[in-house]
């Protein structure tokens, strides 16, 4: 049996890999906040790789009175919370995650240390 003609295999396509966002700052995970008075501050810097937009969640202030903060300055995206009632805090550890949208998520976390 002959056979004629071309036999053309399409090519499979591989799925692009979407990575997780890096973080800037904190540069060490655990990072140490100290805590000096009634209230403060934590943010994080992160960039995506992939060009995503980044949003910010923290799951230990769910009860606490804090003041989420997201916006672009260029490729850098920063987040925050303040605390203003260290009565209302979980513990003496806080976390923040880093969505990028594409279910990416990364963790990073503070030990506080009250001065």
């Amino acid at each position: 049996m002959l056979l004629s003609g071309c036999f053309y295999i399409k090519p499979i396509r591989q799925p692009m890999i979407n990575n997780p966002p890096e973080i800037v700052e904190p540069t060490s995970n655990p990072a140490t906040k100290l805590v000096f008075g009634r209230q403060f501050t934590l943010q994080v810097y992160a960039t995506d790789p992939d060009g995503d937009d980044l949003w910010f969640e923290w799951p230990d202030l769910v009860d606490v009175d804090h003041t989420p903060i997201r916006y672009a300055e260029g490729d850098l995206w920063v987040g925050g919370a303040t605390v203003h009632d260290l009565e209302a805090l979980p513990g003496a550890r806080l976390r923040a995650l880093v969505h990028d949208g594409h279910g990416n998520v990364v963790t990073v976390t503070w030990d506080l240390e009250f001065q």
